[in-house]
This record gives C-alpha cells, structure tokens and sequence, in this order.
C-alpha cells in the first residue's frame, strides 16, 4: 500500500537548510543527508504499518496519530501526521531541537 506522502512547507525548508548545512562541511554530504531521508520517506509510505515504523513522541499520547522516526546516520526526527492513505511531515528537526516547536503545523 502507497500512501500519498505531504510535505508541510516549513519541513521542506529544514530538510534544504540541512542539506546546506551538510553540504557546506563537506562536499557531497548534503546529498548524503536527502538520501538518507528519500530512504526513510520511502520505506515510511509503502508501509503497511507505519506505527511499527515510527515511534511515539515523548510526551504526546501514544494513542494519538503523531509518530516520529529516527533518520539513519543523521542525528535528525522526521515528524509525521497519519491518517488514512495519507502520510504528512510536519517536521524533520534536528534531535536536539526544542520537542514541540512544530506543533502550529498542524492541519485545521
């Protein structure tokens, strides 16, 4: 099962900021990152279970339908919003970024 995977304006914005970032200390690192990222984003929407894949936020309830993923190699969180047939990132932050700061992402 493929689901339709959105992109929140602001996650794109950190996942270019990133790669520049990376790409700045070393070339071709920053294409190491948004490989690293395809390769999760990939395996995260032809799940069958994504909340296998992804892991609960620290503090959220684990019930709820936010679910976060570590990035392999990267010390970044993908954040993502389940919901039938669709999969949105709200955020992919560093891991020591302040938890919750994207929170005013969330769909109405």
């Amino acid at each position: 099962m493929t689901r339709q995977l959105l992109l929140h304006d602001e996650a794109l914005a950190e996942i270019r900021s990133a790669a520049q970032w990376y790409e700045e200390r070393r070339r071709g690192l920053g294409k190491e990152f948004l490989d690293a990222l395809d390769v999760r984003l990939e395996r995260l929407v032809t799940s069958p279970n994504v909340p296998r894949l992804g892991g609960n936020l620290p503090g959220a309830d684990p019930r709820g339908p936010f679910r976060r993923v570590l990035l392999a190699r990267f010390p970044y969180v993908i954040v993502f919003l389940e919901s039938p047939g669709t999969l949105r990132v709200l955020a992919v932050m560093h891991g020591r970024r302040s938890p919750g700061y994207w929170m005013q992402r969330l769909p109405p």
